[in-house]
């Protein structure tokens, strides 16, 4: 993404607002070690603004972050806050399997045990992240904004 001018990257994002109408964006964390992450984070977070220059677009009313095994936890810029994840999604079994099913159709995505993007790993973090909320499985996210 650092090969994209930062606004096309926006206005693209903000043509999608724009289709799609959504309530809540979600998108990568903006201190992920992974460039493209952070490009796109920052881009997100501009791009939620549209409605404020252009009054007929619908405002996005939540924006959060998600966070992505072997990028966001490494969070190594220390002038940036690091995930902290507020939000907890119930997925249950079926959908950790479900992830593990999508991620594996990414080619060199998934890595072997003890890598943060292995099964065991992704099923520990759901796991722990379910432990965290009261549940068996769960996904995190950090809700930045919430407008009600």
């Amino acid at each position: 993404m650092n090969n994209v001018p930062h606004l096309e990257l926006v206005q693209f994002i903000e043509k999608a607002i724009i289709d799609s109408e959504p309530d809540v964006i979600i998108t990568h964390h903006v201190s992920d070690t992974n460039n493209d992450h952070m490009q796109t984070s920052m881009a997100c977070q501009e791009a939620i603004r549209l409605f404020q220059r252009r009054p007929e677009v619908k405002p996005v009313r939540e924006l959060w972050f998600m966070e992505v095994p072997s990028a966001t936890e490494w969070s190594v810029n220390s002038a940036m806050n690091r995930f902290c994840p507020n939000c907890f999604v119930e997925v249950g079994k079926d959908g950790v399997d479900a992830k593990l099913k999508a991620l594996s159709m990414y080619r060199g995505v998934m890595r072997p045990y003890p890598h943060p993007r292995s099964k065991e790993a992704i099923e520990g973090l759901a796991a722990f992240r379910g432990s965290q909320s009261g549940c068996n499985y769960a996904e995190a996210y950090e809700v930045v904004l919430r407008r009600l």
